[in-house]
């Protein structure tokens, strides 16, 4: 059971009270007395960080979620070391700002918490938030980097994301058609990607409206992965012409499970009506 901390440390969030607190909690630490280190310094965490965001130094808001880490650590509890770290996890390619603008010490020191609690990850539930937190930050990693942006249609086209391609022509997503109601008395079939998916177009604006050509998808895309395709899409572009698509939110939930899915990125070329699929990142298992 843990020891109780002095209750002037859960309701008084005072600079001079929280300083108090993290001596106390320096001394029981360096004698290895990690319960009684948990008992001060966890109430500052949830009481005085946690829940006071924006009544704290940010600085001290992390020195105060890395202790707390380390002490969890020292307990032998690395899932809650993740869960005092989660605002503070590294990303080296896309960066975190919450991270990045500590002092680098103080970067240093939680990066190597992170290091020290993550093994944690590889005997937990599939569930576990803060792996799952871990897992996509790694994954969104590995995704591509390059002068992606998205550039919607300069003109009206019915349909929702667009991305321009050339001045007078766009790529743009169209909303299935309502599917009916599947026969309570039929088997179980799965959907047609064709007929669930968005539909994919091509839009060219003439002086007699614009003028729409389906164009084709490739099977294993975003576009038309079920357990995918019910998502908000990205549509974006570079100067070579490549086109990406990605879920708005990345890592997407599945949509069948409901369950956060792993992170996805598809890269393709538009050859005349057609989309060619050149790259694609997908960290989980495949539908």
């Amino acid at each position: 059971m843990a020891i109780s901390a002095p209750a002037a440390a859960q309701r008084d969030c005072s600079p001079a009270t929280i300083a108090k607190a993290r001596r106390e909690f320096q001394r029981a630490y360096d004698a290895k007395d990690y319960e009684r280190a948990a008992a001060f310094i966890e109430p500052i965490e949830l009481d005085c960080v946690a829940n006071r965001v924006d009544d704290i130094d940010p600085v001290l808001a992390a020195a105060i979620s890395s202790d707390a880490a380390i002490t969890a650590h020292r307990q032998g509890d690395d899932g809650e070391c993740l869960q005092w770290l989660l605002e503070y996890l590294p990303s080296p390619r896309h960066g975190n700002p919450k991270l990045d603008s500590l002092p680098a010490g103080l970067r240093a020191a939680i990066t190597h918490n992170v290091e020290l609690c993550k093994p944690h990850c590889a005997m937990a539930s599939a569930m576990d938030a803060s792996c799952a937190s871990i897992n996509a930050v790694e994954e969104l990693d590995r995704m591509v980097i390059g002068d992606f942006a998205e550039k919607p249609c300069l003109f009206e086209t019915g349909g929702s994301p667009t991305l321009a391609v050339s001045k007078d022509r766009c790529l743009v997503l169209f909303a299935p058609p309502p599917q009916p109601k599947p026969d309570p008395n039929a088997a179980a079939e799965d959907p047609d990607p064709e007929r669930a998916c968005p539909g994919v177009a091509l839009v060219r604006r003439s002086t007699n409206g614009p003028v729409t050509v389906s164009v084709s998808v490739p099977a294993h895309s975003i576009l038309r992965r079920i357990r995918l395709c019910c998502s908000a899409i990205n549509l974006a572009s570079d100067r070579a012409g490549r086109i990406e698509v990605t879920p708005a939110e990345n890592p997407p939930e599945d949509c069948l499970s409901g369950h956060r899915s792993s992170a996805k990125q598809d890269l393709m070329e538009l050859r005349g009506d057609t989309l060619i699929l050149r790259h694609r990142l997908d960290a989980g298992d495949d539908d």
